[in-house]
């Protein structure tokens, strides 16, 4: 088992495997987990989790390196759906963050395609759309998290725990409105 830090309050959560993983800023001072990942917080971590993200605005892509940050490691930025599956199977991180709307294929469909083929992966999509069925389609597809980007800064790392710790995430329902048509294409 590998020890990593988790932000200035302490945890710890317990693993069975070798791959373990931190980010998100803990609110209790000692949790265990029957999840796949250990947690303990000091501020020293050995290894950190290692994320591809994909949005195809550079802006973007840089706001979710900054509410990972401290203990992901961006391994890769890309630009569009087919470069998230192409990096996924060439990198293998351990976690994947991903919008929804991208040229050449969109983010659910990029879940679906790594699933299909085998890669399990965690997954969270981001979205500007507060939209239960969009979120539906994304957990259904095989995504773990569903993450709002106008509150990605306070429920981003709350959600990178959360699926690591083999939990669906998504993102507090008072502003979602029921579906009004929207459907997910790759631009």
């Amino acid at each position: 088992m590998t020890q990593f830090g988790l932000g200035a309050e302490k945890e710890t959560f317990s693993v069975q495997a070798s791959n373990s993983q931190q980010c998100a800023n803990p609110r209790s001072t000692r949790v265990e987990s029957s999840s796949k990942y250990m947690y303990v917080a000091d501020e020293t971590a050995i290894e950190p989790i290692r994320v591809i993200v994909a949005d195809d605005f550079p802006s973007m892509l840089e706001a979710v390196g900054k509410c990972l940050a401290p203990g992901c490691e961006i391994i890769e930025r890309v630009s569009d759906g087919m470069a998230l599956v192409e990096s996924a199977f060439r990198l293998q991180p351990d976690l994947l963050v991903t919008d929804i709307s991208m040229s050449k294929l969109n983010g659910i469909e990029a879940v679906r395609q790594l699933r299909s083929r085998g890669l399990q992966t965690p997954v969270i999509i981001l979205t500007i759309i507060e939209d239960k069925d969009i979120a539906n389609e994304a957990l259904f597809a095989g995504a773990q998290g569903f993450v709002v980007k106008s509150r990605m800064g306070s429920e981003l790392p709350l959600a990178v725990r959360e699926v690591l710790a083999g939990k669906t995430y998504v993102s507090k329902a008072e502003n979602r409105r029921p579906s009004n048509g929207h459907k997910i294409t790759g631009r």
